[in-house]
């Protein structure tokens, strides 16, 4: 029987994993594709525009959404590289062209942000089978709150903050109080195989994620597989010198149990100005499978930002052909203990 699977994320690290995922579905390896995507962006355009508007966080769920269009067809992948584009200069600059006909969409009277998701899927000719939700019931932020009492506000301002300074037991949070699950994320997650959670922003894009109340009750009886992040981002002092060791302490914190499968990059032979990478010093875990593996590009490329992109990105991401094999080995040959 072929899987069903969800990805939970969103930024750079969600989209590509909904890529390399999109090739299995389409190789009628798996069943079905779904993203559930952090709404908390606040950040960048999305920042500006969810400001100025008072609309939803457009950024993460319409770059997740264009992964999943099927860019082999040649018109939608001139038509997708045409909404991903990020004006440099002028009035516009800075925003992406998905994130300005989003907006507009938000906008209309009567349009809920899963009305927006649909139309454009329709558009774009995603298949019914590729999903993307976003992950929460209503737009939402999260807040940094501090041992000490401290708190720090919105993705942005916590994804530039230099946690690890303060020396204080930290948690992640969302509000308004009132965010929950979203009813299709629960939906998807029920009659899902396997839930990916995706690599990103550790504190920006992540957590923001997994810290939605009632997630961790609703993957209680799921195969959890966690791709782990590359890098720590060292002028940040957010993850300075963290190993998988680490990240798994945290991981399990927020979902309230182990994941059952963990994927994590062992080459480390290329340095990334202001990156470290992040060391896999192999934890001793009885219940999880643990794969360590060489996961970068045979041909590296460091990744060009636009001259307007204010955000801190990853400058190199993991090789699709890997990932893709290794994820199908698992789905195809994974029994769940």
């Amino acid at each position: 029987m072929k899987p069903k699977i969800v990805v939970i994320g969103g930024g750079g690290g969600g989209s590509n994993v909904l890529r390399c995922l999109k090739k299995l579905f389409y190789k009628k390896k798996i069943k079905s594709l779904i993203g559930l995507i952090s709404t908390a962006d606040d950040g960048g355009s999305t920042g500006i525009l969810k400001k100025q508007y008072k609309t939803s966080a457009w950024g993460d769920i319409g770059k997740n959404l264009l992964a999943l269009v099927n860019t082999d067809k040649k018109e939608l992948n001139l038509f997708t590289k045409c909404l991903l584009y990020r004006f440099e200069e002028g009035f516009l600059k800075g925003h992406t062209l998905r994130n300005i006909v989003m907006t507009a969409f938000d906008l209309l009277p009567n349009c809920s942000i899963e009305c927006a998701i649909k139309e454009l899927s329709t558009l774009l000719k995603i298949n019914e089978n590729l999903r993307i939700f976003p992950i929460t019931n209503l737009p939402c932020s999260q807040r940094l709150l501090f041992s000490n009492g401290k708190k720090i506000k919105g993705q942005y301002k916590i994804s530039n903050y230099p946690i690890q300074k303060e020396k204080k037991t930290h948690i992640i949070e969302l509000f308004p109080q009132n965010v929950t699950l979203n009813k299709h994320a629960k939906k998807e997650l029920k009659s899902s195989n396997f839930v990916i959670i995706s690599p990103g922003h550790f504190y920006g894009t992540t957590l923001s994620c997994l810290a939605v109340p009632d997630l961790s009750i609703n993957l209680k009886n799921k195969i959890i597989i966690v791709l782990m992040p590359f890098f720590n981002r060292n002028k940040l002092n957010q993850t300075n010198n963290w190993t998988t060791s680490k990240y798994l302490e945290v991981y399990t914190k927020y979902l309230n149990r182990e994941p059952d499968i963990v994927i994590c990059n062992n080459n480390y032979n290329i340095k990334i100005k202001e990156h470290s990478w992040i060391i896999d010093d192999k934890p001793k875990t009885k219940n999880i499978m643990w794969i360590s593996k060489n996961l970068l590009p045979n041909k590296i490329k460091i990744k060009k930002k636009s001259k307007a992109d204010k955000i801190i990105r990853s400058p190199i991401s993991f090789d699709k052909k890997k990932l893709e094999n290794i994820l199908l080995n698992i789905f195809q040959n994974y029994k769940q203990k």
